[in-house]
């Protein structure tokens, strides 16, 4: 069963930056993370969006996460960048 965990994970982040694509954002930043940068900017859309995601996260284990979901995909993001995964961070 955990590699159905992986698979499922895996799958989950590959939709995600798709939609972030899609949705004309670079296609390597999750949409978490576009509507955390969106809320910090003071755009509506951004708030809601993470208040959306703060409601529906649940960790990969099915316990829910203390904190903002929004944030931690920011931070996330930024650690991925000073490891060298992420070539053109904003």
């Amino acid at each position: 069963m955990h590699w159905l965990r992986r698979y499922l994970l895996g799958l989950s982040l590959s939709l995600n930056v798709l939609a972030s694509a899609v949705l004309g954002g670079d296609p390597t930043v999750t949409v978490s993370a576009r509507a955390g940068h969106a809320r910090a900017h003071g755009h509506m859309t951004g708030r809601v969006v993470c208040a959306i995601l703060n409601v529906l996260d649940v960790t990969v284990d099915g316990s829910t996460p203390s904190g903002d979901h929004c944030t931690k995909a920011i931070l996330h993001e930024q650690e991925r960048y000073q490891l060298g995964h992420h070539e053109d961070y904003p």
